[in-house]
Parts: structure tokens; C-alpha cells; sequence
């Protein structure tokens, strides 16, 4: 208001005030994406070892299944999915470096129900299975 030297500048200044906030309320908005994608980021980092899926994430941060999805996708350049394995498969390389953890321990510790599943994602992201892994690691 100290920058107006009357009432029309003092309206266009309101006016403008008013249309950033507007614009910044807009879930499209870079600054909200960003915002959307942290608090994502956060929740899974936290809940990866449960049965997470897309639904959950999309829910814990108030967004369509769909929304949720396309943003996730434009702003990581990856899948939810593939993000979501990505960070397991990870965690479970950290849990391996325990030499007495058992791989169907590591795979339920890191939200893999079943170890002939955890075994055969385990391959295909990193081209040897679990156990490969570990004699080549350890």
C-alpha cells in the first residue's frame, strides 16, 4: 500500500496481488507441483517397506489417481512404479551389506511379500539376483 500514489494504482496492485495468489493455488502451478512431488517423495520414503501403491500416494497428497500420476512422471522422468522399485531395490543393496541378513528377510524389510518376486525384480533391475550380488559385494 506505500507504494500506491492513489487509489487506481492502489486497486492494479490489489488486483495483481489477488491473481498470483489464484495462480499459485492452481495444482498446474510449478511452485505446487514441486510442493506435491516433495510431500510424495517424503511420504514414500517413509511408508516404501508397506504395501504402497499409487492410490495411497495419490490420496496422501489430495490428487487423483491420474493427476498424481502424469505429474509424478513429468517431474521425476520416471514412473511411480518404477521410481517405487527403484528406491527398494536400493534399500535392499543397503540391507545386504549386513552379511548375516537372509534375502527373504531383506525383501519383506523393503516391501517385497514374496522373495521369488523380490529375487526376480532384484534381476531385472540389476542384472545379477540377490545372491550374486551379495558374493560379488561382500
Amino acid at each position: 500500500m506505500n507504494y500506491a500514489k492513489n487509489h487506481n494504482e492502489l486497486f492494479v496492485l490489489v488486483e495483481r496481488t489477488i491473481f498470483d495468489f489464484v495462480d499459485l493455488m492452481n495444482p498446474g502451478h510449478p511452485a505446487n507441483t514441486k510442493f506435491v512431488i516433495q510431500n510424495a517423495l517424503i511420504y514414500i520414503e517413509e511408508n516404501y517397506a508397506q504395501h504402497l501403491t499409487l492410490a495411497k500416494v495419490a490420496q496422501h497428497v489430495y490428487l487423483s489417481n491420474s493427476r498424481f500420476s502424469t505429474l509424478f512422471a513429468e517431474e521425476m522422468k520416471e514412473s511411480f512404479s518404477k521410481y517405487l522399485t527403484n528406491k527398494r531395490i536400493e534399500k535392499a543393496k543397503e540391507l545386504m551389506k549386513n552379511p548375516y541378513a537372509k534375502i527373504y528377510e531383506i525383501s519383506y524389510a523393503v516391501g517385497f511379500q514374496d522373495a521369488r518376486y523380490f529375487s526376480a525384480v532384484f534381476k531385472k533391475s540389476t542384472g545379477l539376483t540377490p545372491m550374486e550380488y551379495l558374493k560379488k559385494h561382500l
